[in-house]
């Protein structure tokens, strides 16, 4: 497998960028997820910036899904807490990651629809969860159904601490 030259480096401080970049990932390894006509990509891309409370919980819920045709990327604001730890520590079942300062929510979120290679994109932050395994293949399903579609809105239920639910 061919490693494409953006990704060679890993954990790495890039020069022309600073001290604040690192990335890493599967990408970073050569190891690339592909679409096929029977299992399309999903890219999930998660944008965090000091969320280390949460982030686990989130990598949790995705690496539990049922639809396992999918890339993870991670955007991350440069964390000061225990965020990149837990991006390092659960680096196997992330396809992307970066650490660098960015302009916000936003411009972290389109970083991250740019490194996507996925047929849908999704948007889970690091403080979300999928709620059930089926979360994805019920988006795929969806998707498969209605070749019209271009965006898909799901329900949201607001919890709080332990997932608790609220409302």
């Amino acid at each position: 497998m061919e490693v494409k030259e953006q990704f060679k480096s890993y954990y790495h401080f890039h020069k022309d960028k600073g001290e604040d970049f690192q990335h890493g990932g599967q990408r970073v390894k050569g190891i690339f997820k592909q679409s096929t006509d029977l299992r399309p990509l999903i890219s999930v891309i998660t944008a965090v910036y000091n969320g280390g409370q949460y982030l686990e919980e989130s990598i949790d819920s995705i690496k539990t899904q049922n639809y396992q045709n999918f890339e993870h990327i991670i955007i991350d604001g440069c964390s000061t807490d225990k965020t990149p730890d837990i991006i390092k520590r659960n680096e196997d079942n992330i396809d992307y990651w970066i650490s660098e300062k960015d302009k916000g929510i936003y411009d972290a979120i389109n970083k991250g629809i740019k490194k996507s290679t996925g047929d849908v994109v999704a948007i889970l932050h690091a403080d979300d969860i999928f709620f059930e395994n089926e979360t994805t293949q019920t988006v795929m399903n969806h998707f498969k159904s209605n070749l019209d579609l271009d965006c898909l809105i799901g329900n949201t239920i607001i919890t709080h601490n332990n997932s608790r639910k609220v409302m």
